[in-house]
């Protein structure tokens, strides 16, 4: 039950900063598995908050040029099928030397029905996004873990965690929460300080 919710956490914090159409439910999915998969030098995350950090944290903290993302669920690889993905992950990156921008798979994550990272991040998330949530990843961290240490006496609460900053972009569309589909699942609706909008129901 706990897997599930951190699980949905994650899921709930891609879609918030509008990373959903970049980074596939399966990518995070295996990439929640991880934390439980390969915990060291911690236990496997028992609290929602600690599996949410640790999710945060790897994000932010992983090798993702130089480094497959190994998914191991059913702890049966062989030192053949590692030798394998890693044969596909220097292959994948084989044009980095001459130009990074070039590297095609950004996050490369390996199982064993998919060693060669095809099935859900082989085009998405590219180099540039990924840094995006990465960057976003390690602020979200650091001020989840101030929240811990320090409670809610600052200007920011943990509903920050999960409202992506929207004065970064040239225009926002503005949906009025009540004519929603599914209006509850609008849980902390972005704000916005200035700049242009459009307000499709009055055009």
């Amino acid at each position: 039950m706990e897997a599930w919710i951190k699980l949905r956490l994650a899921k709930r914090w891609v879609s918030s900063h509008l990373f959903s159409s970049f980074l596939a439910e399966e990518a995070i999915e295996l990439v929640v598995a991880y934390l439980f998969l390969k915990p060291f030098p911690f236990h496997a995350p028992c609290s929602r908050i600690t599996g949410f950090l640790r999710f945060l944290r790897l994000l932010s903290n992983y090798d993702w040029i130089f480094s497959p993302l190994i998914v191991d669920i059913n702890n049966d690889f062989t030192s053949k099928d590692e030798k394998e993905i890693n044969e596909n992950f220097m292959l994948s990156r084989k044009s980095y030397e001459e130009n990074a921008q070039d590297v095609e798979t950004a996050m490369f994550l390996a199982t064993s029905y998919d060693k060669a990272s095809e099935a859900w991040t082989k085009f998405s998330p590219n180099r540039l996004v990924l840094k995006r949530i990465v960057s976003y990843a390690r602020s979200n961290a650091d001020l989840l873990t101030n929240l811990i240490l320090q409670g809610h006496n600052g200007p920011y609460t943990w509903e920050c965690l999960f409202r992506t900053p929207l004065n970064n972009y040239d225009a926002v569309v503005l949906l009025h929460r009540d004519k929603l589909s599914y209006p509850r699942s609008l849980l902390f609706p972005a704000e916005i300080n200035n700049g242009w909008f459009i307000d499709l129901l009055n055009l």
